[in-house]
């Protein structure tokens, strides 16, 4: 029953618009798990590297300059995505690479982890000038993962 500063239908109309703003969207779990995902991939703020000692001296990069460089060469692998380049090292030095994918639904993950991995090695050999240890882990394997 509705009360007299409340017009009749009111409540009821109060109860279902809650009722509606508690249910959640349709394929709202899955956009929000995409989205963690995504969030999860950024970059986090980088530290200078050495990236090549010679006779001119020391050159000094950002490591967001090697986490982006390794992302786009190896996001060209076709049936892969990165979403995930952890950079280690000490003193300054990269010491080794860990690198997180997606693969294609279907697709041999195994061919797709190997090919991602060589396009890393070589996009590091590259910018730094020496070999450096890469690590490829497929993480996920999703049907919205296009080919190059």
């Amino acid at each position: 029953m509705a009360t007299m500063s409340e017009p009749e239908g009111t409540s009821a109309l109060a109860r279902a618009t809650r009722a509606l703003q508690d249910e959640p969207e349709p394929g709202w779990p899955d956009l929000a798990e995409r989205v963690s995902r995504r969030l999860r991939s950024v970059s986090r703020p980088g530290r200078p590297l050495v990236v090549q000692v010679g006779d001119a001296g020391t050159l000094r990069v950002d490591q967001r300059v090697l986490v982006d460089t390794v992302r786009r060469a190896v996001a060209r692998v076709p049936g892969c995505r990165p979403v995930g380049v952890d950079v280690r090292s000490q003193e300054q030095e990269v010491t080794s690479l860990r690198v997180q994918v997606w693969a294609r639904y279907g697709s041999d993950v195994r061919a797709v982890a190997t090919d991602a991995r060589a396009v890393a090695v070589g996009s590091l050999q590259d910018v730094l000038a020496r070999p450096v240890p890469v690590d490829v882990d497929v993480v996920d394997v999703d049907v919205d993962v296009e080919g190059v």
